[in-house]
């Protein structure tokens, strides 16, 4: 995941988030979004990744 925060989101406390996903034809963005709410997301998605590499019990 990552943040991106163009001049206008700047000026308006904005800033749209995205998932950086395999290649395809789907993306996954949240536009303009509340920059709080942005962080929040991005923190607890970074945590359920951290909690499911604890549990994966294939071979690396």
């Amino acid at each position: 995941m990552r943040f991106t925060q163009g001049p206008w989101e700047r000026v308006l406390d904005l800033t749209s988030v995205h998932v950086d996903t395999t290649p395809g034809p789907m993306t996954i963005s949240g536009l303009h979004r509340d920059r709080v709410f942005a962080a929040d997301v991005c923190v607890a998605q970074a945590e359920r990744a951290r909690l499911a590499r604890t549990r994966d019990t294939s071979v690396h």
